[in-house]
């Protein structure tokens, strides 16, 4: 089953003291809060709309992802690291003073036992001679590219309502929304199968 995740909740510790100032800022109840985090509730169009607010300056895609196979990615991304950090040349060392992050963990998430969170990519990303976006989306966090359906204009009309919304909107904001709904439908589709 494929699931849509978000990185709101490793973002939320350096800008809310806790998951109740979160939730005001979401425009959303604390325990519906709550319950997407421990993945007792999926992810809905509140919750969402409300990240958006909370996090205005993060794209949507950067916010959320379609969850992929977790113990693949973590292995696939562990040697990622470890192969990039030994081209550059850096030893782990080297890299756990450039990034402020702990050897253990570094050397763990080389191995596949631990998976970074948004915070540590963010860290690492630099002195690994990555850009943000390329190791979210090593990570899985981030989409590889639009997908063609996700740019594309045409087909059915939207509702007028939400027509009118959009056209408000600057158009990264209208290409953000374009690309989770086409997560969404890509979400239904596997279901269906």
């Amino acid at each position: 089953m494929v699931k849509l995740k978000t990185i709101v909740f490793e973002l939320s510790t350096e800008k809310y003291s806790n998951l109740s100032e979160l939730a005001k800022a979401m425009g959303i109840s604390v325990p519906q809060v709550y319950r997407v985090r421990r993945g007792k509730r999926s992810i809905n169009e509140k919750f969402i709309t409300g990240a958006v607010k909370a996090f205005p300056g993060y794209k949507l895609d950067s916010l959320f992802y379609v969850a992929q196979s977790e113990g693949r990615l973590r292995n696939n991304l562990g040697k990622i690291l470890r192969k990039r950090r030994l081209m550059i040349p850096l030893t782990l060392k080297q890299l756990s003073i450039a990034a402020g992050v702990s050897l253990p963990h570094l050397s763990r998430i080389e191995l596949g036992e631990r998976f970074p969170s948004a915070s540590i990519l963010h860290k690492i990303a630099g002195p690994l001679q990555f850009s943000d976006n390329e190791l979210f989306t090593l990570a899985g966090y981030l989409n590889p590219q639009p997908s063609a359906e996700a740019e594309k204009t045409g087909g059915g009309q939207p509702d007028p309502y939400v027509a009118e919304l959009l056209s408000q909107e600057p158009v990264e904001v209208q290409r953000n929304v374009i690309r989770i709904l086409s997560i969404f439908r890509s979400m239904a589709n596997l279901e269906s199968k």
